[in-house]
């Protein structure tokens, strides 16, 4: 973190928006081409020249973070490799260096840590016809001497403007392990050259509270930067500080402007932050200078619900862990945690769901939607649950359920505590199942070989379905992953609340006193889940529960006993649920004749509204029982 004084210019409205337009018509992309392979390979070609099998892939580069998730590999092991991986054509056409040195071709290698003498050649050409590339003259040839850290590299190309090229870069001649290869960028380089990378910045703030932007730069030109001017503008002044500093040529480092965000009033703010000048001259590259940022300050801020949503699957051996976790979560957060297990290759799969969620492996998990792809343990569940639940909410939901037979609408009331102006938030019911039974669990915790987890160490590999059931599974969404567009309105004022109503019709398949549906707030911006809200089918008691006809009892309501009567002889247990969908008494399955009659006492239990069914291997059957003292 770099600290330094600043001071506060002022200056209209007007002004900061000439210089925008002025910006905006005096400055072009300074980038000509980029590739980090996040999107997939299928604009490369991959060419296994001497078909001996191996060739360039994706790959998972765990161990080099700022590779992102994916970058492209050639394996050579014990063999000797010929590999070309060609880009898409290269438009270096119409490009002047008036204010840049040259063009730059940026790259960035690794190899192994014990293996690391990997030979390769980058070449441009006019042909992507892989006889004209091997029998060119490359640009760079080089073996690589150490392995394990990521080499960065950057050779001029300018003698290539004005034409339409292909880069290629060949593995060969070697016989060692593998090489990775991502961030590949063709662009002008200048002396002086700041990137503005990105911004941290409280969204929502309450009235009187300092906020401080916290920036992170990339130099990306060729001189030592040692001040850099930032302003950042919400419409009405600029805050600007010419800010010592001292980042090397493609260094990355963080800051915070000295001038915090601060209002007293109840707004949405709309601001701009820009890098206007690099040791005291402007940067030749200023489309990369520029970052927008949102802020609103609420008349209340509503604690929110957490919502967790796991990637997970019956295949999974390491899945146990989420089980356990979310476990775990439920004793101790039942209130304001909820917690989703998305299943991903098995029959329990909701395809819409898991192919939003993308999980980058098994088990992850995204918190909120804006925590992406985290670790799953009790312990790392906890600690970004209490995390996210610091932050301000400026939202409340409240939810009025009703249910007859399998049709369900839930209307939802939406509160909010600021003014929003162009906003997109949206709505949306994620429908969830527990005590699922019927399916098994691969399990590689049995034996205890990998720690204790939570009694997965005891149960065998895999878990047979008569010995598991599952929780928090994904059944259904109601109204898109990304949420129904136009449940909120986009001009919203504070105070304002607003009803949407969902309407649903339960697949006979679905155990209704299993089911939960989360109520999801959406900022479809960013796709962030500001808030949630949880109903179960216990909690559904506007109209009475008629479930099918497979049993009556009396009286109801009740005070000391009940006799159930079946009216279908089957395997069935008995169970009788809480208003907050907990099991408070129980009949272990057993068969139950036609018309036989069940009495139970209901002396010790609290008055309430509670939910009594019987459950069968094929059919549940559920009704509403009230207790009265």
């Amino acid at each position: 973190m770099v600290k330094f004084e600043a001071e506060l210019t002022m200056k209209t409205t007007f002004i900061f928006f000439l210089f925008l337009l002025i910006l905006c018509n005096n400055t072009l992309a300074q980038s000509y081409f980029f590739e980090d392979f996040e999107n997939g390979v299928d604009h490369w070609d991959f060419v296994d020249y001497n078909n001996d099998g191996r060739n360039w892939g994706t790959y998972v580069p765990g161990a080099y973070p700022s590779f992102g998730t994916k970058s492209i590999s050639s394996r050579s092991i014990s063999i000797t490799p010929d590999n070309l991986a060609v880009s898409p054509a290269v438009n270096l056409s119409n490009i002047s260096l008036e204010n840049g040195n040259y063009i730059a071709l940026d790259y960035q290698i690794a190899t192994s840590v014990s293996n690391p003498y990997e030979k390769y050649s980058v070449y441009i050409t006019h042909s992507s016809n892989p006889e004209d590339i091997v029998n060119a003259v490359p640009v760079y040839t080089e073996t690589v001497q150490t392995g394990g850290i990521i080499h960065k590299k950057r050779l001029d190309i300018s003698g290539y403007i004005g034409q339409i090229v292909y880069i290629t870069f060949r593995h060969y001649d070697c016989s060692q392990f593998s090489i990775l290869l991502d961030n590949i960028e063709v662009r002008k380089m200048g002396t002086n050259n700041v990137k503005l990378n990105n911004y941290q910045l409280e969204r929502y703030t309450l009235p009187n509270q300092d906020n401080t932007i916290e920036l992170s730069l990339t130099n990306r030109g060729e001189n030592n930067i040692t001040s850099v001017n930032i302003m950042w503008n919400d419409g009405t002044n600029d805050h600007t500080s010419n800010i010592p500093i001292n980042i090397l040529p493609d260094e990355t480092v963080s800051l915070q402007h000295p001038f915090a965000v601060n209002y007293s009033d109840i707004r949405q703010a709309d601001i701009s932050i820009t890098a206007t000048h690099v040791n005291g001259e402007i940067d030749f590259d200023q489309a990369d200078n520029i970052l927008h940022a949102k802020i609103n300050t609420l008349s209340q801020s509503i604690t929110p619900k957490i919502l967790i949503e796991e990637g997970t699957g019956t295949w999974c051996g390491w899945c146990p862990r989420g089980i356990v976790a979310m476990k775990y979560m439920d004793a101790h957060y039942s209130n304001q945690f909820i917690g989703i297990a998305v299943h991903d290759g098995d029959v329990l799969e909701n395809e819409e769901y898991a192919s939003n969620s993308n999980f980058a492996g098994f088990p992850l998990m995204h918190v909120d939607r804006t925590l992406f792809n985290q670790h799953v343990s009790s312990e790392s569940m906890e600690e970004l649950f209490n995390l996210r639940r610091q932050r301000k909410n400026p939202a409340a939901l409240q939810l009025v359920p009703d249910i007859t037979g399998r049709e369900l609408s839930i209307r939802v009331n939406t509160t909010f505590y600021s003014n929003f102006s162009q906003s997109d938030f949206r709505l949306a019911v994620l429908v969830m199942e527990n005590n699922l039974p019927g399916y098994g669990q691969v399990n590689y915790y049995a034996g205890g070989t990998n720690g204790p987890m939570g009694g997965f160490e005891s149960l065998p590999d895999p878990i047979p379905a008569d010995m598991i059931n599952h929780d928090h599974v994904a059944r259904e969404i109601i109204g898109g992953y990304h949420g129904t567009e136009n449940s909120i309105p986009e001009n919203i004022t504070d105070g304002q609340s607003v009803e949407y109503t969902f309407n649903y019709t339960i697949p006979e398949e679905y155990n209704l006193q299993n089911l939960q549906f989360a109520v999801v707030l959406i900022d479809n911006e960013n796709g962030e889940i500001v808030n949630t809200e949880l109903v179960s089918l216990a909690e559904m008691s506007v109209n009475d529960i008629e479930v099918l006809q497979g049993f009556s009892f009396s009286p109801n309501p009740a005070s000391d006993l009940i006799y159930l009567k079946n009216n279908e002889e089957g395997l069935y247990s008995v169970k009788i649920y809480d208003n907050s969908g907990k099991a408070v008494y129980s009949i272990a399955q057993k068969l139950i004749s036609k018309n036989q009659t069940i009495a139970i006492q209901l002396s010790n239990f609290p008055a309430g509204i509670y939910i009594i069914s019987m459950e069968g291997k094929t059919n549940s059957y559920s009704k509403r029982l009230i207790i009265k003292h």
